[in-house]
């Protein structure tokens, strides 16, 4: 869970908190220690809607407290609380804010692969002179070969569009083949995220990337995380970067740049490298437009 993400669970829980202290009252439940002792423990259940419903279980732990029984059943998607009846009060209220329908993000990717060739050459030119002599005509042939140095760039553009629930990953492919495998591969042992006696070969690089939308929007928080996959003894191997992952907070339909959030610049400097076609190195340049997408609204 991100940080923005678990501030705002605790501020509704404070509020629900709060706004069950001012209805106590008017409910007819004392806040009185010694009077909720004798109340009985009551069962109730929940439908949940939510994608997260590990999260929801831990936010009403935290606010009637973990000695209450609290379970998720995943068959019938039904939370149940054993707890009292001011205690389900709260819990009604808790779940009006956070057992919602999560929205859909779509990521809008921009690749921009720009690759830079080196070009040398021999070439060889000439020119035909014809001298008149006096008593003879002569034709001289002068050989004028030229050396060439020249840098070729080329550049290619991309695009792909991906449609994600708010809270789930989204896996951008990078490369099948990362040309600087060995630095990459040292960063995770450096960072204890590669075992030294672990053997990595072809290996394709990915990113990462998890929207949650705040509350209704507009706001969303993005995590975006480098992480590369190979086969490991005929085994699925993953390795998330962890140290290398960025969290930001943009505006619904706002666009950023990789590259413009590197807070480890040499690690992504060999990570976001691939080849194209030709078989030349190129530094990639990804761009992300995110954009909030409200669930369909069922038949009638």
């Amino acid at each position: 869970m991100s940080t923005y993400l678990h501030v705002s669970i605790i501020r509704i829980i404070k509020s629900v908190v709060f706004a069950a202290l001012l209805l106590a009252p008017l409910l007819g439940h004392s806040t009185d220690s010694t009077a909720s002792t004798r109340e009985i423990d009551v069962y109730k259940s929940y439908k949940i809607i939510s994608s997260d419903p590990n999260l929801i279980v831990s936010a009403v732990k935290d606010l009637i407290g973990k000695d209450r029984k609290v379970f998720f059943d995943k068959l019938s998607s039904q939370l149940m609380v054993i707890a009292r009846t001011n205690e389900h009060q709260m819990v009604e209220m808790l779940l009006k804010d956070i057992n919602t329908i999560p929205m859909n993000v779509q990521i809008d990717v921009n690749f921009i692969e720009g690759a830079e060739e080196e070009s040398t050459g021999l070439e060889v030119g000439g020119k035909v002179e014809v001298i008149k002599h006096p008593n003879r005509t002569s034709t001289d042939i002068i050989i004028e070969p030229q050396a060439h140095r020249q840098m070729v760039t080329s550049s290619s553009n991309s695009k792909q569009t991906l449609l994600v629930q708010s809270g789930r990953e989204a896996h951008l492919l990078i490369g099948q083949e990362v040309p600087y495998i060995e630095k990459i591969i040292e960063f995770g042992r450096n960072w204890g995220y590669i075992q030294n006696n672990i053997q990595i070969r072809n290996v394709g690089a990915f990113l990462n990337v998890r929207p949650q939308v705040i509350g209704n929007g507009p706001y969303i928080n993005i995590q975006i995380t480098p992480e590369i996959s190979s086969l490991v003894d005929i085994k699925a191997y993953r390795v998330k970067y962890i140290r290398a992952a960025t969290e930001i907070t943009v505006f619904n339909g706002q666009t950023i740049t990789i590259g413009g959030l590197q807070k480890d610049s040499n690690f992504y400097d060999s990570f976001l490298v691939g080849y194209n076609r030709h078989g030349m190195k190129t530094m990639l340049d990804i761009s992300l437009t995110v954009r909030i997408i409200q669930p369909a609204k069922p038949s009638k």
